[in-house]
């Protein structure tokens, strides 16, 4: 039997309500050279109950059935099953449009590229639309590229939406010991590593919007930030491994703070505990220290520039920084309390938190 064209990874994980709509838009590609592995990460539902109905006896599918080690391990786990000349992953409530992987397909094999992707569309129960982030940016404009001259590319850090070939994936692995952010490091591997990259001008990917009330790990990242903040610094150091050209890396870091952590910070100073508001700026602080803020901090918002050379008594080295930081110059003595933090965000930060609430 010839290795088939693509190979689908599904990491499952709680998701009886979605899994046989994700399914029937597996079975209903008009691609047939598929195979498709369902790894099921411990669900105590009825997700593997579900999974097995819908597939009946579609032998392109393959469902394996883990203890739960989070979604890197079932990733992992899948690829090195595959067999397909690429690979491409979707999440267990998303769906993949009917020509989706036919249209990555054909881009790949005609233009010779590495790494095909297109548009996403996000929906919930009443309408679909696309994502802002990436509409602003331009990041699903069509074109080739490469991360050098696309760096926002770097915008959708996701593995989902994306068709690669196995060789590009060859020796990259998801690191299992972080929880959130896991497939930044992943996903920047095989941008760094692809020479050709194509956009088509194509919706490739449905991401579901969820309206129950059931907590994805984003949503515990933001109820719940310290563990979250952990994760993602962990994540940034591996990215720094990774990205060793400097340029590359002051864009992926400003991404980072803007739409990852701050988010997460933000979280904690809203969570109205004090401990957890200390600890959360605190960790930010900290982490920030390390850095060369006047290499990065022009690709900032301007509330973000102020924040970091005001708690770091420098901002006049920061561009754009001065007249703000010298309205607030009185708030820098009160800045090592909870009490300080929110004050000076209330007033410096603003900008910021209308850009992290939108995408």
């Amino acid at each position: 039997m010839s290795s088939p064209m693509v190979s689908v990874i599904v990491p499952m994980f709680q998701v009886e309500d979605y899994i046989g709509q994700t399914i029937q838009s597996l079975r209903s590609q008009t691609l047939s050279d598929l195979e498709f592995i369902l790894v099921d990460d411990g669900s105590a539902d009825g997700t593997v109950a579900r999974a097995t109905e819908v597939i009946g006896d579609d032998q392109r599918f393959r469902l394996q059935k883990r203890t739960n080690h989070g979604p890197s391990a079932s990733r992992n786990f899948g690829l090195n099953l595959t067999k397909g000349r690429y690979v491409c992953f979707l999440d267990s409530d998303d769906l993949l449009p009917a020509d989706g992987l036919e249209l990555m397909v054909e881009a790949a094999e005609t233009q010779q590229a590495e790494l095909v992707t297109g548009t996403t569309l996000r929906f919930d129960g009443t309408k679909q639309w696309p994502v802002p982030l990436y509409t602003n940016y331009g990041v699903t404009r069509p074109g080739v590229k490469t991360l050098t001259t696309h760096p926002e590319l770097m915008l959708a850090l996701g593995p989902a939406a994306k068709l690669c070939s196995r060789d590009l994936l060859r020796g990259i692995t998801f690191p299992e010991h972080i929880r959130l952010g896991e497939d930044q490091p992943f996903v920047l591997q095989a941008l760094v590593r692809a020479r050709k990259i194509v956009t088509i001008d194509g919706v490739v990917y449905h991401y579901r919007v969820r309206e129950s009330q059931g907590e994805s790990l984003t949503q515990k990242a933001i109820s719940d930030p310290l563990p979250a903040l952990a994760d993602l610094y962990e994540m940034v150091e591996i990215a720094r491994g990774i990205l060793t050209d400097p340029t590359l890396f002051r864009y992926y870091l400003s991404r980072v703070v803007a739409f990852d952590i701050w988010p997460r910070v933000r979280a904690g100073i809203k969570s109205g505990d004090g401990e957890v508001q200390s600890r959360a700026m605190e960790s930010l602080s900290i982490w920030l220290n390390q850095f060369d803020a006047q290499d990065f901090a022009r690709d900032f918002d301007p509330g973000l520039r102020v924040w970091l050379g005001v708690t770091r008594h420098r901002a006049q080295i920061l561009p754009g920084a001065q007249e703000e930081a010298r309205r607030l110059k009185s708030v820098a003595k009160a800045l090592a309390t909870p009490a300080g933090y929110l004050h000076f965000l209330g007033s410096g930060l603003r900008h910021l938190n209308r850009r992290g609430s939108r995408g």
